[in-house]
């Protein structure tokens, strides 16, 4: 079972390319949509509210339709604007930039005379599923631990056996003794 310094840098060049991306405070929004207005939710993954973050609301020619900045508990909410799509940009500085796709149904404005007329079925929600975002990810956690382990392994595998030694893992022989 022989190591070599190619084998071992293809192999962490492998497990680099599958890594999946690292969030470090990854900032999360969700869109609550109901009759008259619409909620934003901004919030870290460890369910830190996002504290007056500035929130921008764009039309799809890219124009402002509502600005603002969350409170204490990462919420602000807007008219809800007529029917169409969006933009909403919660940045909380810091690089903590989130974009949404909010889309206001047609549908529900030609079937009620005004936006007070909406059911309770045209309360929806768009964004993150903010329990989905903030769950701690075991998983990964531990396919990580498990990918730093290997890689000391065969890394001390590879300098054992460049030693000298009989075996990759077999300990190094005693010093001789004077007589």
């Amino acid at each position: 079972m022989a190591f070599s310094m190619r084998s071992l840098t293809l192999a962490m060049l492998g497990l680099l390319c599958w890594a999946a991306p690292v969030r470090a405070h990854a900032l999360g929004a969700s869109l609550r949509i109901d009759k008259e207005r619409v909620q934003v939710q901004a919030l870290y993954d460890d369910r830190t509210p996002a504290r007056a973050a500035v929130v921008v609301v764009l039309d799809s020619s890219q124009e402002t339709v509502a600005r603002g900045k969350t409170d204490a508990k990462g919420l602000w909410s807007f008219q809800r604007p007529q029917p169409g799509e969006y933009e909403v940009r919660v940045d909380a500085g810091d690089g903590h930039l989130t974009v949404k796709k909010l889309i206001i149904s047609t549908a529900s404005a030609k079937d009620a005379e005004g936006p007070n007329q909406l059911s309770d079925k045209d309360v929806s929600f768009q964004g993150d599923d903010l329990e989905e975002f903030t769950r701690f990810r075991w998983l990964q956690l531990g396919i990580g631990i498990a990918t730093i382990a290997l890689v000391a392994v065969a890394f001390l595998a590879t300098r054992t056996y460049r030693r000298g030694s009989s075996s990759p893992l077999s300990p190094p022989a005693d010093p001789p003794t004077d007589p």
